[in-house]
């Protein structure tokens, strides 16, 4: 009902939303929140023109600063999403080399990211039916919203795309994007492992090792058990809702 309503207020307000110009090709990258530097646009539409020369899906990735700078007053993300998709023709000019009657439809993909709305919507061509809203969820989730959750846009997008890439061709999708501070938290064992080394060898039992990993691991333990007390109240009251994502259509939504 709310996505249908996203679609009528607008007429009914005697307004048409706008739309960034198109990519030249079918597949391309229109970033006009600028979350791309040059190096990283041209990897990410190099990944682009790879997926369609394998499997003939076209990605296309649009970026805006927000849904009003394009007069999508009322709008959903997704009414849009699916709007943009039929301007721009996404997936459709290079069907004309199917086999008569053997045309599997529109198989194209759109990430559409709004950058002050802090949205971003997957949109699938009807080709693709509901198969693939297991997977948009997951990359919606994993590789483009947590890096975006960090403002890490460039890796969020460049994720996204590899994991859509893996999507259409089928093949299993990549692990998400670790954060930079994945890598600070792993030097910064790296050395506790090595003080405990050196303060046992220098001290056995009796060094600080013993009672530093003591209060390391108490703490842990009771972490541990007051999240397994939330979850359990979480779980009680009836069903769950994971906040933050939908997959309404063909597709996903994230925000953060």
């Amino acid at each position: 009902m709310l996505t249908l309503l996203g679609d009528v207020v607008p007429a009914l307000a005697g307004w048409e939303p706008l739309f960034p110009d198109p990519p030249r090709g079918r597949t391309g990258v229109v970033d006009e929140a600028h979350l791309l530097d040059p190096s990283e646009r041209a990897q990410v539409e190099a990944l682009l023109a790879e997926t369609d020369r394998a499997v003939a899906a076209p990605i296309v990735v649009a970026t805006i600063p927000s849904l009003a700078d394009y007069r999508a007053f009322g709008l959903s993300i997704e009414a849009y999403a699916r709007r943009l998709y039929a301007a721009w023709g996404v997936g459709g000019p290079a069907r004309a080399e199917a086999a008569p009657g053997n045309d599997p439809g529109n198989r194209g993909v759109l990430l559409l990211v709004s950058k002050k709305d802090r949205l971003a919507r997957i949109e699938l061509g009807d080709g693709w039916g509901n198969t693939k809203n297991h997977d948009c969820q997951k990359i919606m989730e994993r590789h483009i919203v947590a890096p975006f959750r960090r403002e890490e846009y460039a890796r969020g997008v460049l994720a996204g795309v590899t994991a859509l890439s893996a999507m259409v061709k089928n093949e299993p999708l990549p692990a998400p994007p670790r954060s930079a501070t994945f890598y600070g938290v792993l030097a910064g064992l790296g050395a506790l492992v090595l003080f405990t080394t050196v303060s046992l060898i220098r001290r056995g039992s009796s060094g600080w090792a013993w009672t530093f990993w003591s209060v390391v691991l108490t703490m842990l333990f009771s972490m541990s058990s007051f999240n397994r007390r939330r979850r359990y109240r979480g779980l009680s009251g009836g069903g769950f809702v994971r906040g933050g994502f939908s997959g309404g259509g063909r597709g996903a939504t994230g925000r953060w």
